[in-house]
């Protein structure tokens, strides 16, 4: 398959123009144009070939089993405990690496090699080569320039990748009753609760058990202000000059919304970021 580079609007113009018969093919990922029976195909410009290269792979091996059973609508992305707003000081985070694909990898539905080379990936390629298994597709049928029609297409390895949303929200709820009472909350693959060794040394051995990598991190100045819609929290992270900003979401389906959209873009930096320098690696890979 070859990828072009080039902004795909451009083809798309000429095609109009031409008022030639075509499919236009959109996913969050790629775009294709069909043609006189050829695929041009073209990545978004936030993730490399070698990311897509990677999804490929990860793709053809999938093959071989048969997708998990799992209901979009009882996933669960977050859960807090704030008892009130303001000022809590020192918070500590611990955060899974590399959460959905170390699980499947652990339940057999990745081989040592792919698994490896993935881990070889930034941490926002890792992502996204693992978010493109629930990538949704939207056809366009045109004809002499003009659509026509449109039909949605689902990704037949998307549960693949609910399945290690699942898991990962029963590993975060393992580890939220080792620290609670001290838990505050927790937002996909990480969770944080109010300084308490014995109850981090709890958690931190559930992890272990699990086989799963994980960082712990102190933060500073943890502010939280609760909102009618959102729930506002700020704080510092090791040296840096800048507090970490971000909202979580009060109601559950909009959550949910934002937090897909995320897993699958990777466009928000303030969550898809970590500061590599002050994380203590537990169990590297």
């Amino acid at each position: 398959m070859k990828f072009l580079t080039t902004d795909y609007e451009a083809m798309l113009s000429t095609l109009v123009k031409l008022k030639m018969d075509f499919v236009l093919s959109m996913s969050t990922y790629t775009t294709i144009i069909t043609v006189n029976g050829r695929k041009y195909t073209f990545l978004q410009n936030y993730h490399n070939r070698a990311t897509f290269a990677h999804y490929q792979r990860i793709k053809a091996y999938l093959k071989q089993f048969v997708p998990p059973k799992v209901s979009r609508d009882g996933l669960t992305y977050y859960n807090q405990n704030f008892s009130h707003g303001g000022y809590y000081g020192n918070v500590t985070n611990i955060d899974l690496k590399s959460a959905y694909l170390t699980i499947l990898y652990n339940e057999g539905l990745l081989s040592k090699k792919l698994f490896t080379d993935a881990s070889a990936l930034t941490k926002d390629e890792r992502l996204a080569c693992i978010g493109m298994l629930a990538a949704r597709r939207e056809n366009f049928i045109f004809k002499q320039g003009q659509p026509v029609s449109s039909t949605p297409e689902r990704s037949p390895f998307e549960n693949f990748f609910f399945h290690a949303v699942d898991r990962t929200a029963a590993v975060i709820e393992g580890a939220r009753k080792r620290v609670a009472p001290r838990f505050l909350f927790s937002w996909v693959d990480g969770f944080y609760f109010v300084p308490d060794e014995r109850r981090e040394h709890e958690a931190c051995s559930y992890l272990d058990s699990l086989c799963l990598p994980y960082t712990v991190e102190n933060l500073t100045d943890f502010m939280v202000s609760i909102g009618d819609e959102t729930t506002r929290v700020s704080f510092y992270k090791g040296d840096e000059p800048k507090p970490k900003k971000f909202n979580i979401p009060n109601g559950t389906s909009q959550m949910q919304t934002l937090i897909y959209k995320y897993l699958l873009t990777n466009k928000n930096q303030d969550y898809a970021r970590s500061n590599k320098q002050n994380s203590k690696v537990i169990r590297p890979y």
